[in-house]
């Protein structure tokens, strides 16, 4: 993302970076915390450890400011994705679950006090996406659709967001394995009639490779590619993304990823 200002409402102390500004500035004192000027200031610092091994460091200092009672949506969000990278880092899978739903709230609280900001709606959509993994039935249907709510009204906000469209095309790979049981339980969640036209595998590897186009560098995006051309029974083609992907020098949560990429490369004869 690119650097942008945050406006510090703290009187005659100039102003502060981060990664996108502030949606609304009336936000910074609305709640208790510890002040504009510090969020300003922490928030700046935790930027460049994002996507790293460090980011559990980002982690504390953002759930600083929660504690005490901040819920500015721009603080929510970073610390939305601050939780997801950290669940990606640990190794155990409890903890990790843990994390992953723990980054769920907040992810809701930043969509809830801010629904048009894109980067609040983006999170909610990915924290829920995720959460899904560790649910199963009706439970899962139904925070799946919380998920697709939250991708679509991001994606109408900016139709380029290469994260929600990856989110996007996961759910569309996701329905076409559903069970007719499943798919029943969907039309019933999401009040459809049984006659939309269904999603195809071709259709979420499009979402997909719309993502790709944008940010041919995201791992999950380059992942579900992959699955996509093995569930058309294409190897050789899934191969070749996943080839894309461990041939990235990554760290932090990609790494997570990345191993999951070297898993399914393995499998693929």
């Amino acid at each position: 993302m690119e650097q942008g200002e945050i406006r510090c409402s703290c009187r005659g102390r100039g102003s502060c970076r981060a990664e996108e500004p502030l949606v609304a500035e009336w936000w910074v004192h609305r709640l208790p915390g510890l002040g504009c000027h510090a969020m300003c200031k922490d928030i700046h610092e935790v930027a460049p450890l994002f996507g790293t091994d460090y980011i559990e460091q980002g982690y504390n200092k953002l759930m600083q400011h929660y504690l005490a009672g901040n819920k500015n949506p721009e603080l929510l969000w970073r610390l939305t994705r601050a939780t997801l990278e950290t669940a990606d880092l640990d190794k155990n899978h409890w903890r990790r679950a843990q994390l992953i739903c723990e980054g769920r709230t907040y992810g809701i609280e930043a969509a809830f006090y801010a629904e048009n900001n894109p980067n609040a709606l983006r999170w909610a959509a990915v924290a829920t996406a995720y959460y899904c993994d560790f649910l199963s039935g009706q439970e899962k249907i139904e925070e799946c659709k919380k998920s697709i709510d939250y991708t679509l009204k991001g994606l109408r906000i900016n139709p380029d967001d290469h994260v929600l469209l990856f989110i996007k095309g996961r759910w569309m790979l996701y329905f076409c394995g559903l069970s007719s049981l499943e798919k029943e339980r969907v039309r019933h969640v999401f009040h459809l009639t049984g006659r939309e036209p269904t999603v195809s595998v071709g259709q979420a590897q499009a979402t997909l490779m719309r993502a790709y186009s944008i940010e041919p560098r995201h791992l999950p995006t380059l992942q579900y590619l992959a699955l996509c051309w093995l569930a058309q029974g294409d190897a050789s083609m899934a191969k070749y993304y996943l080839k894309e992907a461990l041939d990235l020098r990554v760290e932090g949560c990609n790494l997570h990823v990345q191993a999951e990429c070297a898993q399914l490369f393995r499998q693929c004869v």
